[in-house]
Order: C-alpha cells, then sequence, then structure tokens
C-alpha cells in the first residue's frame, strides 16, 4: 500500500511538472510569435518611411 502511494504521488508530480514545461513552452512559442510579428511590422513601417523618403528626395 506505501509503495503504491509513492507511486501514485511520484506519477502526479511528474505529470504535473510535464503539464508546468508544457504551458512555459507554448507560453515562450506565443511570445516568440508576437516578438516576430512586432518586428516584421516595424520593419514594414521603416520601409514605407524610407520609400517616402526617398520619394521626396527624387521629386
Amino acid at each position: 500500500m506505501n509503495s503504491l502511494l509513492i507511486t501514485h504521488y511520484s506519477l502526479l508530480i511528474t505529470h504535473y511538472s510535464l503539464f508546468i514545461t508544457h504551458y512555459s513552452l507554448l507560453i515562450t512559442y506565443y511570445l516568440l510569435l508576437l516578438q516576430h510579428h512586432f518586428n516584421s511590422t516595424t520593419r514594414s513601417n521603416i520601409n514605407t518611411s524610407s520609400l517616402r523618403f526617398y520619394r521626396l528626395v527624387l521629386n
């Protein structure tokens, strides 16, 4: 009975640690996606502003 309890609790601990790892990886993944999204939007904004500048200079 005692060994069953120990096994049960160790499996519970393993389960929750995997749970936590899974969600932390998910959060990291979404943060990276968000960062990439913001980087691409700022890059496109910089590109459009530089295009405006070139048009002004050329005209």
